[in-house]
């Protein structure tokens, strides 16, 4: 009965990070959309704000990636330990404490594997020391067309360089 308003703040507090997390995630993905955008009537931002704005969504989204990996190992967790705790199938009692070990010891060996498939320079270093890694199932067809975006580097260097060009002309 202790433990009630514990868990309930816990709760409150996760919610909360939740939101706030969806909240700043549309509005960066927002603000990239109307960075894309080309024609009359767009803002537009300087190359630091774009570059900020990108690097939050790539931030967001490998966060996001760890926290589900989190959310589904604490997932896999509770159902050993109730297994365990009422005692559902007596006769695996020895295996789901072994698994229940391994679970509780390995999780850096899980949350490692998916932070480094999910950074780019990590993912290509991975796939190409381990090929058979290289199937439909773990290779996506985003990473794929990322990789031959050499033109949009180009663009954005020469962006960059008229600003700073047009920003020592205004001094």
């Amino acid at each position: 009965m202790q433990m009630v308003p514990t868990v309930a703040g816990c709760m409150i507090c996760v919610a909360t990070s939740c939101v706030l997390f969806i909240i700043i995630l549309i509005v960066n993905l927002k603000i990239n959309i109307l960075q894309s955008k080309t024609g009359s009537g767009v803002i537009l931002y300087t190359l630091a704000f774009r570059f900020q704005v990108k690097e939050n969504i790539r931030a967001l989204k490998l966060a996001y990636r760890v926290l589900v990996c989190i959310g589904v190992y604490i997932f896999v967790l509770c159902i050993i330990l109730f297994t365990l705790f009422f005692d559902v199938i007596p006769s695996m009692n020895q295996i789901l404490i072994f698994l229940l070990e391994n679970c509780i010891y390995l999780n850096p060996l899980v949350i490692c594997s998916v932070i480094f498939y999910s950074i780019a320079p990590w993912k290509k270093a991975l796939l190409h020391d381990y090929p058979f890694l290289q199937s439909g199932f773990f290779v996506s067809s985003k990473t794929q067309r990322a990789s031959s975006s050499k033109a949009s580097y180009r663009q954005t260097a020469d962006l960059y360089f008229t600003q700073l060009q047009t920003s020592w002309f205004k001094k």
